[in-house]
């Protein structure tokens, strides 16, 4: 049986300890740190922990890829110490220098990463339903592929709802501030006035530039008038 508790006091000391951790989250096979100094980490050490199938650093930051078992032994990780993971507010900024194209990889895979297994399983889903549609085993018609459907179709008609969580979460903004922001963008009232205020915009642009052409000719041209278009 695993020993997810050893793992994550084994990690957390090869880190440099709970005080050289700025941050701790964790992806589908990663622990994530962001740490104050980079120069405490033993990766050789680590790397020959067990449970621990390898270590990527680079700069403040040091991934230790665990696997399938990243839940758990983040979930043991947490109870050694007290790690803001995404939920406070930072502390004082790492030692070293990120470089923009670190930072930009950083953000967006701590806002994109969480929601993969949601993206997954709604195509999943999805297409078990047209699967079984298909083998007629289930007809469109019928209750429960609707209502499967329907579950799939909830994780990307929601889509701008999670991305604004994790968001929040990556920036240690407020998440129900967010949430109920991009909930008001997805209403239905809401999206209808947006493509009305579109509609009449492009409308508004052609009239304009219709009016522009009859008043001044085609440009080059300026003895031939708009009407000789049609």
């Amino acid at each position: 049986m695993k020993n997810y508790k050893q793992t994550a006091s084994d990690v957390l000391r090869l880190v440099g300890g709970e005080k050289n951790v700025v941050q701790v989250e964790h992806c589908s096979t990663r622990l994530r740190f962001t740490l104050a100094d980079a120069s405490k980490v033993d990766a050789a050490a680590l790397k020959k922990t067990a449970g621990v199938m390898g270590v990527i650093s680079s700069g403040p930051q040091c991934q230790v890829v665990i696997g399938n078992d990243v839940i758990e032994v983040y979930d043991e990780l947490l109870k050694l110490g007290t790690f803001n993971a995404g939920q406070a507010a930072a502390p004082a900024a790492p030692k070293g220098k990120k470089e923009i194209g670190g930072i930009i990889l950083d953000y967006m895979v701590g806002i994109f990463q969480p929601l993969v297994p949601a993206i997954a399983g709604a195509g999943v889903l999805k297409a078990l339903m047209v699967l079984l549609s298909t083998l007629g085993l289930m007809s469109s018609g019928d209750i429960a592929y609707k209502v499967f459907v329907g579950v799939a179709d909830a994780a990307l008609y929601y889509l701008p709802v999670m991305v604004a969580f994790t968001t929040a979460t990556k920036f240690n903004c407020n998440k129900l501030v967010s949430v109920a922001l991009a909930a008001a963008m997805i209403h239905p009232s809401v999206s209808a006035l947006l493509a009305t205020m579109l509609s009449n915009g492009k409308q508004t642009r052609h009239q304009a530039a219709e009016h522009r052409l009859r008043r001044t000719g085609i440009p080059g041209h300026p003895d031939r008038h708009f009407h000789v278009l049609y």
